[in-house]
């Protein structure tokens, strides 16, 4: 499913994502597919794969945007 997903991942998000991206997300994708358990009765195996790595596509593109803000340290000191 490598070649499909990684040409499908290239038509949504090629304008925001350079070649290596979807690379990395195409095997970012397959390491979680490997350690998680699939279920045929929600769908098939490609189908599936492709979600992964387009939500890994999808985190990658929001970049900073997607990671979370800096919080205040949990115990401030009243002073």
């Amino acid at each position: 499913y490598g070649p499909r997903v990684k040409w499908l991942l290239k038509e949504k998000l090629g304008h925001v994502l350079n070649e290596w991206d979807i690379q990395s997300c195409v095997r970012i994708a397959a390491a979680k597919a490997w350690n998680a358990v699939y279920d045929d009765k929600k769908g098939t195996l490609g189908g599936w794969f492709y979600t992964i790595a387009f939500n890994t596509a999808v985190d990658m593109a929001r970049g900073e945007k997607n990671e979370p803000k800096n919080t205040l340290p949990l115990e401030v000191d009243p002073k």
